[in-house]
């Protein structure tokens, strides 16, 4: 499929649950405004922060 393009305001671990249901995945999380341990996560689901 195609890359996904995630814009996530003041809701980043409700989005980080819906992701992980479709991981892995290819694409990019930007506006990301959440600590180390969230990134880390969020580059184990196949995105690029």
């Amino acid at each position: 499929g195609l890359p996904v393009l995630i814009h996530s305001r003041q809701a980043s671990e409700e989005t980080l649950r819906v992701l992980t249901q479709y991981a892995p995945l290819r694409g990019v999380w930007h506006c990301f405004s959440g600590d180390e341990d969230l990134a880390q996560k969020v580059l184990a689901l196949g995105l690029f922060v």
